[in-house]
């Protein structure tokens, strides 16, 4: 520790309040990590959802559109 505070011109209470710091709070780091994969994963299954509903209603929609011309009043 005393090599690195030489090093890069620090004390060495600041290295190891650092050093305390991320092992405080490395399993929250990781934990985000997790965290934000599940989001991802979820965001993915509603473009796909979105995306399939766009497609069926463009097919309906086409089809209307197809098919209004042969309406006769």
């Amino acid at each position: 520790m005393s090599e690195l505070a030489q090093e890069y011109e620090l004390h060495p209470a600041q290295i190891k309040q650092w050093k305390k710091q991320f092992l405080d709070q490395s399993e929250t780091i990781f934990e985000s990590d997790k965290k934000k994969n599940e989001e991802l994963e979820q965001l993915k299954s509603e473009r796909y959802e979105l995306f399939r509903q766009m497609g069926k209603l463009k097919f309906k929609n086409n089809w209307y559109k197809k098919n209004s011309n042969d309406v006769r009043f």
